[in-house]
């Protein structure tokens, strides 16, 4: 089935490679660095588009972790507050996305501690040069496709780090599971199978939904279908979507948008922050309104669930694509707007 889209086995064999791009990244990075080497009183991360989720999902299981802050920056321009005191963790996968270069720079010209993750590219260059801590991600994907070699380098690059140890055995205990599950990968139970059909068909447009650490993979899943399936998919974050966009839903005269809950075990819930009753709570508010679909794993411990989740929704995507025929490799649109970008006088 996957023959007669070029980009689709291809897409999916990275998938399925998910587990051991993980594991090596994880284990096996020969960029080993000490506390003194990135300690921060504040860690923050940067990075845009697939290689900027990495980060998004380490600040949201170190925040119930580590006593310091970490925090994920969304525009290109550091912040006045930044200081000596703090570390950048800037991930740009090509190495030449505009953006991160900028907030390298910036740092460097304020003499920010500067972390760097990428492939090669200016900003290897940049870590050469300055002899700044520097990991170097293994080269030939599409940047979102490299999510589980960004979050192993990242956990990898912070072990030593309050908290950090913490998250590296989370990792460690990980690398199983995800083997495990990708070698029953398209043994699906019924709702992942559901969403693919009702999207893929184009029924509905989804809206994933996450709160606590299953709030980036809301955010992963719907870059994953508007990059790979070509189709437009949202976000919405738990518990702040129940003050405001729930009145939408139980109003909506088309029932043209499917809510797609992206939850975690009560018992891994507990360990970072606890949202079972505001899920619980939407969830059963959703289902009194009209249809919904809820993706969960259990696992043993909190990254686990969310590593499972996002190994979900990443092949659906594929999956969809492929019910659209449409190849999942190809992002013109994200070219051309590069395109018109660098003939820009700024």
């Amino acid at each position: 089935m996957f023959d007669d889209i070029p980009g689709a086995r291809k897409m999916m064999d990275h998938v399925l490679r998910f587990p051991e791009m993980f594991k090596e990244s994880l284990l096996y990075s020969y960029e080993k660095y000490s506390y003194e080497d990135v300690k921060g009183e504040r860690v923050i991360f940067f990075g845009m588009g697939g290689s900027g989720i990495g980060g998004l999902v380490i600040a949201s299981l170190m925040e119930f972790l580590a006593p310091s802050q970490y925090i994920v920056l969304e525009n290109p321009h550091l912040p006045r507050w930044v200081s000596r005191e703090d570390l950048v963790v800037a991930v740009t996968y090509s190495g030449n996305t505009r953006e991160t270069l900028d907030i390298i720079n910036q740092a460097i010209s304020k003499d920010v501690k500067v972390a760097i993750l990428s492939s090669g590219g200016k900003a290897a260059e940049i870590a050469r040069k300055e002899s700044v801590p520097f990991i170097r991600l293994v080269p030939g994907y599409q940047p979102r496709s490299a999510f589980p070699a960004i979050v192993g380098s990242l956990i990898s690059l912070l072990s030593d780090l309050p908290g950090g140890e913490i998250l590296a055995g989370w990792g460690k205990g990980s690398i199983s599971p995800l083997e495990e599950y990708v070698k029953v990968f398209f043994e699906w139970e019924e709702e992942p199978p559901r969403l693919v059909e009702k999207i893929g068909r184009g029924k509905f447009v989804p809206v994933f939904m996450g709160g606590g650490p299953f709030y980036p993979v809301a955010v992963r899943a719907a870059s994953q279908f508007n990059e790979n399936a070509k189709i437009h998919a949202f976000w919405s974050r738990i518990p702040e979507m129940g003050h405001n966009q729930i009145t939408a839903w139980d109003e909506q005269a088309e029932k043209r948008f499917l809510p797609v809950v992206i939850k975690g075990s009560d018992k891994c819930k507990r360990l970072v922050g606890g949202l079972s009753i505001y899920e619980k709570g939407i969830i059963d508010f959703l289902k009194s309104v009209g249809d919904l679909v809820v993706l969960e794993h259990t696992g043993m411990n909190p990254l686990e669930e969310v590593l499972l989740n996002v190994l979900t929704v990443d092949a659906a995507s594929i999956f969809v694509a492929m019910e659209r025929g449409v190849d999942p490799v190809v992002i013109e649109g994200i070219h051309r707007l590069k395109n018109l970008l660098e003939n820009m006088d700024i």
